[in-house]
């Protein structure tokens, strides 16, 4: 069970919605931790629906020819469902999300 931790930017849209995490304080300032989704306000099939209405994944996702280009950060039993028009179909695969992030002045060479 690990912790969620949002960005002051994200913080400026979910703070309404949300109960803070204040049992501890974070090294970084204007980063919060969230406890749980204020449930007087909202409930969470609420949120969900309203989540699922503004969803414009697909808007995004790649073709079927754009594929080859991220076959290499998706396991082949995924990436075979993938080809196959199958994926929806397989219960035990998980939606994932893979970032990138670039960092710079960081040697990740040299000893810490």
């Amino acid at each position: 069970n690990g912790e969620t931790c949002l960005s002051p930017q994200a913080w400026e849209y979910v703070h309404e919605c949300v109960k803070e995490d204040t049992r501890r304080t974070l090294d970084h300032e204007g980063y919060h931790l969230l406890l749980k989704l204020d449930e007087t306000k909202y409930t969470f099939p609420t949120i969900k629906y309203s989540a699922m209405e503004r969803d414009t994944r697909h808007e995004k996702q790649f073709r079927m020819s754009e594929l080859n280009v991220i076959r290499r950060y998706i396991p082949s039993a995924v990436f075979k469902q993938i080809e196959g028009g199958t994926l929806t179909y397989v219960n035990e695969m998980r939606n994932i999300s893979t970032i990138f992030i670039s960092g710079s002045g960081v040697d990740v060479s040299a000893d810490a």
